[in-house]
């Protein structure tokens, strides 16, 4: 509950002090001397950190009434300065909007570079013995989140969104970041080939020991897939050197190699968190080994203690034939269907079969379930 309220008042801090950079974006685009634009912004990037809230703003509404678009020097000065040592929320924030506020398609790469300089800066400052710069790491880390979450759009409307694409695969798994929705999003958009996509998430699954990978990007991966990560649950049977993320996507596969382990460890566990996560996965394999008893799931996803429709029908239609699934799902809905109860067990199975392209058309019409697409 304390990390909960902690990440809340951050992330309410970055919100507040974005407003200001919201609200000025619009006189960006206005050209002025380039002589002053250059002094200025020379003359910032060479000032110690600024902690005056009321001169960080002056400065800010006088540069954005200098900066041209497509200005990559100045994009460029303005990215150091956002990602420059030991600068303020206020600071990175009202340099970073200027430099997204005057960039086009051209330019967008220089952004992301930098946030990928910035990145690997963080990775390497957090490890530090000293304690500023691990501080200092940590900011970085915060601001090039916020950078992707608050700048997604413009980011990968880049020329080449190599750049961004590495940075955000880069970041890895990570529940807590607020990007996470972006990146993931990112990352599944992106114009590659399946086995380039197969191997990048792979990739963040086997460096990140206790996350959890989005059923999205397991949606990607196959069985044989995943083959490779049982390793990392096979060969470290300490509880402290436990691979959960490894553990959570063999189980979402129903890997039943890992199954005995998986028990023995439920067996000596004592820790009340860990005994939930082991008794959930060995629930995962038991229900998809045979894969006809996801079927039951199907009909009644109420009566479940684990999981939720999204990930039945996920599972079931990579396994059991399409017509077992879609008959399982239709008994479902006309039992709700006449019973006049259309609750989130209902929407959630109703959205999945969309987003998966099983017709259920018929069978709402016959439920007398009306629904809209909202997409």
């Amino acid at each position: 509950m304390v990390k909960g309220v902690a990440m809340h008042k951050e992330q309410n801090c970055w919100a507040r002090v974005t407003v200001f950079f919201a609200l000025i974006i619009p006189a960006f685009v206005t050209a002025q001397s380039g002589e002053q634009k250059v002094d200025s912004l020379k003359a910032w990037k060479e000032s110690a950190p600024e902690r005056d809230e009321k001169i960080v703003r002056s400065r800010l509404a006088a540069l954005g009434k200098k900066l041209r678009a497509g200005d990559t020097v100045a994009i460029e000065s303005l990215m150091d300065i956002a990602t420059g040592y030991q600068r303020t929320k206020l600071e990175r924030i009202g340099a970073l909007g200027l430099a997204c506020g005057i960039s086009n398609a051209d330019s967008t790469d220089l952004i992301a570079h930098s946030l990928a300089s910035a990145w690997k800066d963080s990775k390497r400052l957090t490890t530090s013995d000293e304690r500023a710069k691990r501080i200092e790491g940590w900011e970085l880390k915060k601001f090039v989140q916020y950078a992707i979450k608050r700048h997604c759009d413009s980011l990968q409307d880049s020329v080449d969104s190599g750049e961004i694409n590495r940075l955000v695969v880069a970041m890895g798994l990570d529940l807590n970041d607020p990007s996470c929705d972006c990146r993931y999003e990112l990352i599944r958009k992106q114009d590659v080939s399946q086995q380039v996509l197969r191997d990048q998430i792979l990739t963040m699954i086997r460096s990140a020991p206790n996350e959890f990978a989005p059923l999205e990007f397991l949606e990607v991966l196959s069985r044989d897939d995943v083959v490779g990560v049982r390793s990392l649950v096979l060969e470290n049977p300490e509880s402290a050197d436990r691979h959960w993320t490894a553990i959570r996507v063999l189980s979402h596969f129903g890997d039943s190699s890992i199954l005995p382990q998986l028990r023995d460890w439920r067996g000596s566990e004592n820790n009340r968190t860990q005994i939930g996560w082991l008794e959930r996965s060995i629930w995962q394999i038991e229900i998809q080994n045979p894969p006809s008893d996801l079927l039951k799931c199907l009909a009644h996803p109420e009566a479940q203690q684990y999981e939720s429709p999204n990930w039945f029908i996920s599972r079931a239609s990579d396994l059991l034939p399409s017509e077992d699934v879609t008959r399982a799902i239709r008994e479902y809905l006309l039992r709700i269907g006449k019973g006049k109860i259309l609750d989130g067990y209902t929407r959630e199975t109703i959205e999945t079969c969309m987003r998966l392209g099983i017709d259920i058309d018929s069978t709402l019409k016959e439920a007398g379930i009306t629904w809209v697409n909202e997409e």
